[in-house]
């Protein structure tokens, strides 16, 4: 069975992918090319965490390297790498939580601090920087330090990339 559009829905099938482009990037969405970032190969090795929350830093490399091969489409490479990025959790705490009359905790605030570094293949130093982040949690409603930590590692780790994806396009590093 064959099957041919009318001329004038032909047309206006042309004029819908003739203007979605544009459409696309006047929103702030540009399109990008399959493997348009594919040659940034980039090491990640484990994030370095001396705290005593432990886990936090096989979540946090993860999320990290999800995010850059998400977001600039960067391979992972240990061995001929062009960048190192080099993550340490340099804090972990639970505040003392808020206290109802019975002794029951009404509120927690988890708090995270973190570092990272970005060199090239030379060891030389691109990019740095600190973070710092707390989140409360609800006890009562089935949430805990580990959830909040999740949660922050996620918005530290989108964070550090977007970081990191701004310096290699400044320094002309990605396309």
């Amino acid at each position: 069975m064959n099957f041919t559009l009318p001329q004038k829905a032909r047309a206006a099938l042309w004029a819908k992918l003739l203007i979605l482009p544009t459409l696309l990037t006047a929103c702030g969405y540009v399109p990008v090319a399959s493997g348009a970032g594919s040659k940034i190969l980039i090491h990640v090795p484990p994030t370095v965490n001396d705290s005593q929350w432990r886990g936090l830093e096989i979540d946090f490399t993860r999320a990290l390297r999800t995010d850059l091969r998400r977001t600039l489409l960067a391979r992972l490479d240990s061995t001929a790498a062009q960048f190192t990025l080099r993550t340490e959790i340099s804090q972990a705490d639970r505040r003392l939580p808020i206290r109802n009359r019975d002794g029951g905790t009404l509120l927690g605030l988890s708090e995270l601090g973190l570092r990272w570094h970005l060199e090239d293949a030379k060891g030389d130093s691109l990019a740095s920087g600190e973070l710092t982040r707390s989140l409360e949690f609800l006890p009562s409603i089935g949430e805990d330090p580990y959830r909040a930590f999740a949660e922050i590692l996620d918005q530290m780790s989108e964070t550090v990339v977007l970081q990191v994806s701004e310096t290699l396009a400044t320094a002309q590093h990605i396309p």
